[in-house]
């Protein structure tokens, strides 16, 4: 039922060895550093839907890119080739839920026909693939794969109670417009950022901006994008190398002054972190392209 990996990176849970009727399964991901690209890969006659619990991932489908951040959700839709793409998986903490919705169509969870058909209509019906999520889905996903491994009674209707209220969940902000998600006062310090991304940018240059003392601003911020400000503008600064190193005659040398980093070790330090291949290697595989 649970599968780890050697360094708890990963936690499987197969619910159809529960019930066979159960046709889903829930991960767990906890990635502490980017790791190679996620292949191309079906699954065939399901859905699934990722939550970005803390950092950002991008995925492909259909060779278009899908940027994902804390707090999203994404979809990928039934018999649809899906990888990163060129992008590895990054540094994050997510759920992913793989379920044969029309398997469970007729008599979904214990539901009738009617309300079973009305809920897959509703997942399926218009391909949106990236939307915002809530904290209530967060929370339904950590009871979830939790409810497998306890001593408690009911559990199959737990976790039939558990799986409608996920999807009824997505269903509903899936259907929300993500007006406001970004509000004015995180876009005015990502703008900054943007166009400061050369210059060593300080906390207390963005604290100045919105006006919050250091430890809400943190909070906020971390809230609204799953990682720290610094780790924020790091990606930013790691997204431009990526360019310059792609675009220009620039040496990692240059390109690491350039952006500000203390020092090219340093540089190459973060850029393997954030992408699972040094700057060098980096350059390598661009000049063969």
């Amino acid at each position: 039922m649970n599968k780890k990996n050697s360094v708890n990176e990963r936690c499987i849970v197969d619910f159809s060895i529960i019930d066979k009727d159960f046709s889903f399964t829930l991960g767990k991901v906890n990635y502490i550093k980017a790791r190679q690209p996620l292949n191309s890969h079906i699954h065939e006659n399901k859905i699934e839907i990722v939550y970005i619990v803390k950092g950002e991932q991008i995925y492909n489908v259909k060779d278009k890119d899908y940027m994902v951040r804390s707090g999203e959700c994404f979809i990928v839709y039934d018999n649809e080739l899906h990888s990163t793409g060129s992008n590895p998986e990054d540094k994050a903490d997510f759920y992913y839920f793989i379920i044969d919705l029309y398997k469970h169509k007729n008599n979904f969870i214990g539901y009738g026909d009617i309300e079973g058909d009305n809920i897959v209509n509703l997942i399926n019906i218009d391909k949106k693939r990236v939307f915002k999520g809530s904290t209530k889905i967060a929370d339904i996903l950590d009871k979830l794969i939790q409810i497998p491994f306890m001593n408690v009674q009911y559990k199959k209707t737990i976790i039939r109670n558990l799986v409608s209220e996920l999807l009824l969940n997505i269903i509903e902000c899936k259907n929300t417009h993500d007006t406001g998600y970004y509000n004015n006062t995180m876009q005015n310090i990502t703008d900054y950022i943007e166009e400061n991304i050369y210059s060593n940018i300080s906390i207390s240059e963005l604290v100045a901006i919105c006006g919050l003392s250091e430890t809400r601003f943190k909070t906020k911020f971390k809230k609204q994008f799953g990682m720290p400000p610094h780790e924020y503008i790091l990606r930013k600064k790691i997204s431009t190398s990526k360019i310059l190193l792609n675009s220009t005659d620039m040496t990692i040398t240059d390109v690491a002054f350039t952006l500000s980093f203390s020092s090219s070790q340093y540089f190459a330090t973060v850029f393997k972190r954030f992408t699972s291949i040094s700057p060098k290697d980096y350059k390598k595989l661009s000049t063969r392209k």
